[in-house]
């Protein structure tokens, strides 16, 4: 018997209910494109405790897709590969906000061709005030040489990259993430001109980092940690030293 992709989705969804701690709350599964052609109308559409799951394609839009005071989940259909969500090199991707109650979940995506914020940080992602658990993401050739962090999250009890890979991001400062906790993540090729630092006040364990750039020649110039800790992670190859100022 062959499964189609809506129903290995929902399978999927499931499963990461029962044993990756997501809020088992979900009412509806709403499909993108074939409910709404675009994931910020499917986002604008759903209520607390769905599930948006889409399918293969490059998703563009002509904001940063808004998710703000809500609980959902967007999952990909299939293979981070697949399914896309691109900044078209003019603004950053996705930005999560909203209250301590409100906890959001990306899975199974690729977050690429982001620009910075009118903050100058986060060309990729950026939360705010929510809980947000972001896995199995690729989060690539963001930033353009500009800006500050990639991925900047909410603190380490509140955000968490776990499975992500974080490759080929340029910046200025910080081309990684940061204000998380980090797991299983593999970072490398990315750069910052100034100060590459991939991990920036992160709790970090079972990570991999490697062939990332420098920067300036500064005493706390980092291609690794920038502050924070790390557990069981490897670093090699970098340009830098692995660590400037760990806790």
């Amino acid at each position: 018997m062959r499964l189609s992709q809506t129903t290995i989705c929902c399978v999927t969804c499931a499963f990461l209910c029962l044993f990756a701690f997501i809020p088992c709350q979900a009412q509806n599964h709403i499909l993108v494109p074939a409910d709404y052609s675009s994931i910020q109308s499917a986002i604008d559409a759903a209520s607390s405790g769905d599930t948006l799951v889409i399918s293969s394609g490059t998703y563009t839009e002509s904001a940063s897709i808004e998710i703000a005071d809500k609980s959902i989940t967007l999952i990909g259909c299939c293979n981070p590969e697949d399914v896309i969500l691109s900044g078209s090199n003019a603004h950053r991707v996705l930005n999560i906000s909203g209250g301590a109650m409100d906890v959001v979940s990306i899975h199974n995506l690729t977050i690429t061709g982001g620009r910075p914020g009118s903050d100058a940080h986060a060309s990729a992602l950026k939360v705010d005030g929510a809980q947000a658990l972001i896995s199995d993401v690729i989060i690539e050739n963001n930033g353009g040489g500009t800006g500050n962090t990639v991925a900047f999250g909410s603190g380490v009890l509140t955000t968490t990259f776990e499975n992500c890979v974080v490759r080929n991001n340029s910046v200025e400062n910080y081309a990684g993430l940061r204000d998380a906790t980090a797991i299983r993540c593999i970072l490398h090729g990315n750069s910052g001109w100034n100060n590459t630092g991939v991990l920036l006040g992160c709790d970090s364990y079972n990570c991999v980092v490697y062939n990332n750039g420098g920067g300036a020649n500064n005493p706390w110039t980092s291609s690794g940690l920038s502050g924070g800790s790390a557990r069981n992670c490897i670093f090699w190859g970098n340009a830098k030293q692995a660590a400037y100022n760990p806790t």
